[in-house]
């Protein structure tokens, strides 16, 4: 897949990082004079590189496995993308993933799920749902957001572990299908666990069942 990394100017004059994931494992092979080929042992990512500055603002994502990376993942290295963010089934929103959210984006997601709450609720509300938020016509085109309706009320003594799995699971085929379609990278916290009750073993295996060869990138503050 090629993508045109949005951010490439806080990468490009530092030739010892992967210019997507900021990894410092990464290998070259010189091609000519001055101009080395750079491989991301993390997360795929290759490019030609010219004293340090990219020779080209196309980088090809193949990488073989899922890239984690420090940083917001409301804040993706390059784009176009899918931001993938889990939600639950009574209408709230503000703590966890979500503030991050209104931080990068203001009111329009937040705007956009009350609203397809309240349509689903009045219908039957169904799990394993999605809809997508931005695209064009938004203030960033290139950014996607993916509401995923895995999760059944809130974390607490009486329900531990909210988030369903079998749901995100519905879900997760629904979001790699549509980064098939449009040709979007993924990026993501480590959905589910926190205010899901959820441990990240149980949920990398389910990302990792349909993401085929879709660039994805999970993020760690």
């Amino acid at each position: 897949m090629e993508i045109n990394p949005s951010r490439q100017h806080e990468h490009a004059k530092d030739s010892s990082r992967c210019i997507v994931c900021k990894s410092n494992d990464i290998e070259h092979s010189r091609l000519r004079d001055n101009i080395r080929e750079m491989a991301c042992n993390n997360c795929g990512a290759t490019w030609n590189n010219i004293y340090g500055v990219m020779e080209s603002t196309d980088i090809t994502i193949t990488g073989p496995r899922l890239a984690y990376v420090k940083g917001d993942a409301t804040k993706p290295a390059f784009s176009p993308c899918i931001i993938a963010h889990i939600v639950n089934d009574q209408g709230g929103w503000g703590a966890g993933f979500t503030e991050s959210i209104t931080k990068t984006f203001g009111t329009g997601p937040r705007e956009h799920y009350k609203r397809i709450h309240r349509n689903q609720s009045s219908q039957g509300l169904r799990h394993g749902y999605c809809a997508i938020w931005g695209g064009p016509g938004h203030l960033m085109p290139s950014i996607h957001i993916i509401h995923m309706f895995a999760q059944r009320g809130y974390i607490s003594t009486d329900n531990p572990h909210p988030l369903n799995l079998q749901n995100l699971d519905k879900c997760l085929e629904i979001l790699f299908h549509q980064a098939r379609e449009k040709e979007l990278s993924v990026h993501m916290p480590r959905i589910g666990i926190g205010l899901g009750g959820a441990t990240w073993n149980e949920v990398e295996p389910l990302i990792e069942k349909h993401r085929g060869e879709i660039p994805t990138f999970v993020y760690d503050l």
